[in-house]
């Protein structure tokens, strides 16, 4: 039982470090964006949704507006980097 107990907690010790990579990684890509990282979230978030959707095109409009010209170079930037298997 000890044995398991230590296994899960080093395994929830890799899970954490991770997640905590991942942040760090999108607070990189945020900052390159010159956006905060709650709207980098919400364009990620508007990428996992259906494009045949009426809430997609709702959502993509307002960010359209509140991001201008952002949200073309950055989808530019990701479209590069997802090619070379990147996080953006």
């Amino acid at each position: 039982m000890r044995e398991a107990a230590g296994a899960l907690g080093r395994q929830r010790d890799r899970l954490l470090g991770f997640v905590g990579e991942l942040e760090r990684q999108l607070q990189r890509a945020a900052e390159a964006c010159h956006l905060l990282l709650y709207w980098l979230k919400r364009v990620y978030e508007l990428e996992k949704q259906d494009e045949g959707t009426a809430a997609y095109w709702r959502q993509r409009a307002e960010l359209a507006h509140q991001l201008g010209e952002r949200m073309k170079w950055m989808a530019a930037e990701r479209k590069g980097a997802n090619d070379g298997m990147g996080l953006l």
